[in-house]
């Protein structure tokens, strides 16, 4: 924990000299979590749809979880867009958060749940011990350039004991009080990485359309912008393609500037 404390206080520093964003908030969109194992986990869905988003909101400074109850387009955060490879498509994902305002996206599977026995003990004292261990990845995808700015497994071990382990070998559904305290514990490790990696990104704002002299911009008070504020323009035109289909925002110079002349908590008007 002292660790990990030292390293928050350096990077936090570090952004702190080197970012002129910093007082601009991330918006973060998060995806279901996906359960791809063969055993179903209830719990698992639930501490991860809502527990996630808790979490970051409230230990995550300068970021904001974007809100799935708001309707319209926050509903197409269901289901990732996929290649025909059945891929993630990054550059479908990034032109939907660039829509919606989203500095950064997260997809996320439970990927697997094995068992394992350990034998331990000293001679004739040994006994067999029971193991559950879980594995989650997760990806967080940038919307300025459509890569990939995390993309990691988390696991974690915790021991049953006899009747816990009979009970999961004659049922395919897993509801253990232990499993569910260690999925709590991987969501704040899962957390506090996507915290670091979206933290590290400068903060970028997307023009989603113009209306006569007027270029509409998909963000707004909410990210800490107000009305008379100044903005630097860059080109975002080159897109390149990467293997397996896959494309990709090149980011390009500086092209001009715009003011904000009108402003709502997630849409402002710039000229």
């Amino acid at each position: 924990n002292t660790t990990n404390t030292v390293k928050k206080t350096a990077k936090s520093i570090t952004r702190t000299i080197t970012m002129s964003d910093e007082d601009l908030k991330r918006i973060v969109g998060i995806f279901d979590f996906e359960n791809r194992t063969l055993r179903e986990s209830y719990d698992f869905q639930n501490i991860f749809h809502k527990g996630l988003p808790e979490y970051m909101n409230e230990n995550c400074r300068s970021i904001i979880v974007a809100a799935r109850d708001t309707g319209g387009l926050m509903n197409l955060l269901k289901e990732p867009p996929k290649l025909k490879s059945g891929m993630i498509d990054n550059f479908s994902l990034a032109t939907i958060g660039r829509q919606l305002g989203l500095n950064a996206i997260v997809a996320g599977s439970l990927e697997d749940i094995r068992f394992t026995d350990e034998l331990k003990g000293i001679l004739w004292t040994k006994d067999t011990h029971h193991f559950v261990q879980v594995f989650i990845r997760v990806e967080v995808y940038d919307t300025r350039t459509a890569t990939k700015i995390l993309d990691g497994t988390f696991d974690r071990r915790i021991e049953i004991d006899d009747m816990e382990h009979r009970m999961i070998q004659e049922s395919e559904k897993l509801k253990l009080p232990e499993l569910n305290e260690t999925l709590k514990r991987l969501l704040t490790d899962i957390g506090d990485n996507i915290c670091d990696a979206v933290r590290d990104q400068h903060w970028t704002g997307y023009i989603t359309r113009l209306e006569g002299n007027d270029f509409i911009i998909s963000a707004g008070t909410t990210v800490g912008l107000e009305r008379g504020d100044i903005l630097e323009v860059f080109d975002s035109s080159r897109i390149i393609e990467g293997v397996g289909g896959q494309r990709f925002f090149t980011p390009g110079l500086k092209i001009g500037e715009i003011e904000i002349t009108a402003i709502t908590e997630d849409r402002m008007t710039a000229r």
